[in-house]
C-alpha cells in the first residue's frame, strides 16, 4: 500500500543527505570545511522533507504586514509556518549557523554573537508555543514541537547562565 501524500524522491533525497549530514559531523572533527557542508547537507536534508510530506513552511507568512512580530509572538502564524519557516529555516539554518559564521568571520566577538543568539531563540520560542497552542491538526505535532521547543529553551537557558558566569561547557 502506497501512500499519495508522500513524496518518495524527495524522500530519497532527504535520507541521502541526512546521512551526508550525519558523516559530515564526523568531518567536522578533522577538517575545517566539514562544518559548512553539514550546515548545507543538513539544509537540503530538512527542505527534502518537507517537500517529501507536503509541508509548505512559508505558508501564512505575509512579510508586508506591519504587526509581523505581534503576529507572530501571539501565535496567530499557523504551526508548520512558525515551526519550520521561522524558528528551523530562517533562524535556526539561516542565522544561528551562517550569519553567525559570517559575524564571527568579520571580527565580531563570538561570545557576544552566542549570547545575542540564544536570546532570539528564546523569544522566537515564545512565538512557536503559542502557535502550537493555537494548534488544531493533529495532537502528535503538537506534542513534538512543545518537546523540542522544551528541550531546546532549558539547554539554552542553561547555556545563557553558563556563558555568563564564564563556564566553559566543553571542560565540564
Amino acid at each position: 500500500m502506497t501512500n499519495k501524500n508522500i513524496n518518495f524522491k524527495y524522500l530519497l533525497i532527504g535520507i541521502v543527505t541526512l546521512i551526508i549530514t550525519i558523516i559530515c559531523f564526523f568531518l567536522v572533527q578533522k577538517f575545517s570545511f566539514g562544518r559548512l557542508i553539514m550546515i548545507l547537507s543538513g539544509a537540503q536534508s530538512v527542505s527534502s522533507f518537507l517537500m517529501a510530506f507536503n509541508i509548505d513552511p512559508f505558508k501564512g507568512l505575509k512579510f508586508d504586514n506591519s504587526n509581523f512580530i505581534n503576529k507572530f509572538l501571539s501565535g496567530n502564524f499557523p504551526l508548520p509556518a512558525s515551526f519550520w519557516g521561522i524558528y528551523i529555516i530562517y533562524f535556526q539554518i539561516l542565522f544561528a549557523y551562517i550569519a553567525t559564521m559570517i559575524l564571527v568571520s568579520l571580527g565580531f566577538n563570538y561570545f557576544y554573537v552566542e549570547i545575542f543568539t540564544i536570546i532570539i531563540a528564546l523569544v522566537l520560542i515564545v512565538g512557536v508555543w503559542n502557535s502550537a497552542r493555537k494548534y488544531k491538526g493533529k495532537k502528535l505535532w503538537k506534542f513534538l514541537t512543545f518537546t523540542l521547543l522544551s528541550i531546546n529553551a532549558i539547554a539554552m537557558s542553561i547555556n545563557l547562565v553558563l556563558k555568563f558566569l564564564g563556564i566553559d561547557i566543553n571542560q565540564l
